[in-house]
């Protein structure tokens, strides 16, 4: 940092300081093991950590001659590979040789803290259970069981198992954990209630013969009934008794050191990321399985113990669940009905029903009182590997070989959400006690936290019901006030399509959605309409458009959508209008019946022409000619216009009957009379095609 000198470590065991005037070499310090990284420490490069091969990390006091002033070790996590510090060099980070990040804190004194350790790579999960309510304990694809701080994302190891971890467990009250491995032996250790310190191993049971895959604890850690059961590939189920007094010397008890003060931390050995068994601690017990039962046909996959301490439920590969006593193992039923392996079994909290999920790809609901299938949750496409019930046992989750996690309703198998929970399959799945928590882990190496959102959304429900009503009413004030801009905006925020529409047509009714021709300067003040969508922001103007759009596929809604779709081309530039997201949606879909509708008005337009034209031809057609010149007349032109046309039907009647009668043809007198009622018919008829097409033409004129 001064600038002057310079240090180099490597794989030679020593570290070299060089002078960067002359490269002149000042001084040789020997580390004894290979390096992989160096840092300076302090602002005047006086210390200097290093790095290597035996997991240790050593600060060097370079101005005191190279005195070693601190050893910090890797906690058991082997050699570091790299090592790295913050920019004010208060932090150091390293990593090791299986992608595990170990953050240090340096003090000036040249003393370092071990804060946290971080997992890079979790390789397959394949087993987790909850540790109170902020520690999750992980069974990956290594010999050691990881014990996560759901806080921090710090680690601990539990080492033990010879090979890898297969099932994890934990007691009711979260004060044992059990692990199962691929080596026959199951572990049992003691977890303090303040989670001060890592688990301790307290028992190392050994007398499977074969992996042993499944382990399950009874809901107490202590008493007469706190057994650990285990199952194993050699088709046996065992029963291990884990009550303390059982496993230690009298006078002895794991809980009166479950709370130890900072100076018996070191003591006790929590400072180390890898626990192993006799550091600081006694040995763990090694007893004997109090029963062994031959118990299926195949490998044994799940064991599950009932609330009440009194049943262990066994899954195999043999297709069946089978029911045992405790602790003797005692026979007392079996289920039937799956037509592949059983991956997993759960009892209910709180009913005396069982639930199994199966390689069929379905979970079935047993009943304990007459072993008989009540349910069948059928929905996964795959063979389901994990159950686990939550809210009170009133709902079931399941996760498949997919990667899909579905939550399904136990009282009528409604499949209420599915989730892509993983890229493998999810081998992986626990449930806080109280099930506002989930945790699930899959071949993909991730670790997914999941929290029960029930209450939170139904208080938002609830909040948006009463904001809902509220602006409901507001609208309905609006309206019966008359101020239908302000209804019409308050409709569309609430999007009330049909509300919308009508208050649309309210306006077009009451003469209140006049829209301007375009270049045409007006005096009289903008129209309702004109002010509702003038005041429209971009989203709710883009609503507005596809709700014309919708509007436009009916005959009955389309001149309302036709009255919008106008206002809204005069209120915005096509450049506005096509940079919101919405348009070219609405655009694509208002199109085709806008082509429509403009056809139907042009035939209909053909065919009244058609009609005036053979009414002329016929000698009828003055009531149509008076009707086409006083087409745009004030309503007083309008009246006058209506009293001509009555006056030239009567002469026209009359002149054809004085005709009729000279040629002495009655009959034909008859005939024209009623020709003419047919034709004032024909003059209502024309004068609504007239006043349909005015409306439907002009947006597109």
């Amino acid at each position: 940092a001064d600038g002057k000198r310079g240090v180099s470590v490597g794989r030679d065991t020593i570290v070299a300081v060089w002078t960067l005037v002359d490269g002149t070499l000042l001084q040789t310090l020997a580390a004894n093991e290979r390096l992989e990284g160096a840092q300076l420490l302090s602002g005047s490069g006086a210390l200097l950590a290093s790095a290597g091969e035996r997991g240790a990390l050593r600060v060097w006091d370079l101005d005191a001659g190279g005195k070693e002033l601190a050893v910090r070790d890797s906690g058991g996590l082997g050699e570091f590979t790299t090592l790295r510090a913050s920019r004010d060099k208060s932090t150091l980070i390293a990593t090791t040789i299986d992608l595990t990040l170990v953050l240090l804190r340096a003090t000036e004194s040249g003393d370092v803290e071990r804060e946290r350790v971080l997992v890079g790579d979790n390789d397959a999960i394949i087993d987790a259970a909850f540790l109170g309510e902020q520690h999750v304990a992980v069974a990956c694809n290594s010999e050691l069981v990881r014990v996560v701080d759901l806080r921090t994302l710090s680690c601990t190891m539990l080492a033990g198992h010879t090979d890898l971890a297969m099932s994890i467990a934990a007691s009711g009250d979260r004060r044992r954990l059990a692990t199962a491995g691929k080596d026959g032996a199951v572990r049992v250790y003691s977890v303090s209630r303040s989670g001060s310190r890592p688990p301790r191993c307290i028992a190392a049971c050994a007398g499977h013969t074969q992996s042993a895959g499944a382990v399950v604890c009874t809901r107490k850690a202590h008493g007469k009934n706190a057994y650990v059961v285990s199952g194993s590939r050699d088709k046996t189920i065992k029963v291990w008794r884990v009550e303390r007094h059982a496993l230690e010397p009298a006078g002895e008890s794991d809980d009166e050191s479950d709370d130890d003060s900072g100076d018996d931390s070191e003591k006790n050995g929590s400072d180390a990321v890898v626990v192993r068994d006799g550091r600081g601690a006694r040995a763990p017990a090694t007893p004997r399985a109090i029963a062994t039962r031959v118990a299926h046909e195949r490998e044994i996959n799940a064991l599950a113990v009932s609330p009440d301490d009194q049943l262990v439920a066994s899954g195999s590969q043999d297709r069946t669940v089978r029911l045992w006593k405790l602790p003797r193992l005692e026979a007392a039923g079996e289920l039937r009905g799956h037509k592949r392996g059983v991956w997993d079994v759960r009892f209910a909290p709180r009913e005396r029903v069982l639930a199994s999920a199966s390689g069929d790809r379905s979970v079935r609901l047993w009943s304990l009182s007459d072993l008989t299938c009540m349910r069948a949750f059928e929905g996964h496409t795959t063979a389901v590997l994990r159950i686990a019930f939550v809210s009170g046992g009133a709902q079931l989750v399941s996760t498949a070989s997919d990667g899909v996690m579905k939550l399904w309703n136990v009282a009528d198998t409604e499949c209420v959400n599915t989730f892509d929970a993983h890229d493998g399959r999810p081998w992986a799945l626990a449930a806080q006690r109280d099930g506002a928590q989930l945790v699930t882990g899959g071949e993909d190496g991730s670790l997914l936290l999941w929290r029960d959102r029930t209450a939170q959304d139904s208080a938002e429900a609830a909040a948006a019901r009463a904001e809902r009503m509220l602006g409901e009413q507001a609208m309905f004030n609006h309206e019966r006030r008359g101020e239908l801009a302000a209804a019409l905006e308050l409709a569309i925020k609430l999007d009330v399509m049909n509300r919308a529409r009508s208050i649309v047509q309210r306006m077009l009714d009451e003469n209140k959605a006049g829209v301007p021709l375009d270049g045409a300067e007006s005096t009289e003040p903008p129209s309702q309409l004109m002010q509702c969508v003038s005041a429209l922001d971009d989203s709710l103007l883009a609503r507005l458009l596809l709700y014309a759009r919708d509007w436009h596929a009916t005959t009955r809604a389309a001149p309302s959508g036709v009255r919008v779709l106008r206002a809204v081309l005069m209120v915005r530039t096509p450049d506005e209008l096509m940079a919101l997201p919405e348009t070219r949606t609405a655009l694509a879909g208002l199109l085709p019946y806008a082509a429509r509708h403009r056809k139907r008005a042009a035939r209909l337009a053909q065919r009244a022409h058609l009609i005036g034209y053979v009414a002329q031809k016929a000698g009828v057609g003055s009531a149509f000619t008076a009707l086409d010149d006083n087409e745009n007349d004030s309503d007083e032109g309008s009246a006058n216009a209506n009293a001509s046309d009555s006056a030239n039907e009567n002469t026209t009647v009359a002149a054809l009957s004085i005709d009729a009668r000279k040629r002495k043809r009655p009959s034909d007198a008859d005939a024209l009379a009623a020709a003419a009622k047919s034709d004032a018919v024909c003059k209502v008829k024309k004068t609504t095609s007239l006043f349909f097409v005015n409306s439907l033409t002009a947006p597109y004129s």
